[in-house]
């Protein structure tokens, strides 16, 4: 794989689970159930190592990763569950993986640029 195709390669994945990761903080917010929110901060936590990782890579490869904001979830109801939120984001994540599982086989360590 060229340098510059792993570049963008690497820069959508980014993008992909920095979305994902600002969606779970969005969620976070939402959340009052003391081990639903427990278990948000482990999961972006993780997801900060994760990104971080991914973030080393393109500063190797000079490449800025992207930017992407924390999602604005419509207004709940004052006795609405959270409880659909997290389904989603379980679904979303499922998709994820299966996205990106198939597509990392294609990944492989480039030459860095000179």
């Amino acid at each position: 794989m060229k340098p510059a195709d792993l570049a963008s390669v690497l820069r959508e994945l980014h993008q992909e689970k920095l979305a994902l990761r600002q969606r779970h903080v969005a969620v976070a917010r939402r959340v009052s159930d003391y081990d639903f929110n427990n278990t948000y901060q482990y999961v972006i936590a993780r997801e900060d190592v994760h990104l971080s990782w991914l973030e080393a890579a393109l500063a190797e490869l000079e490449v800025a990763p992207a930017e992407v904001a924390e999602p604005q979830l419509p207004a709940r109801g004052k006795n609405e569950s959270f409880l659909p939120l997290v389904t989603e984001d379980g679904r979303e994540a499922g998709e994820f993986v299966t996205r990106w599982r198939a597509r990392s086989a294609s990944i492989s360590r480039a030459a860095a640029p000179k």
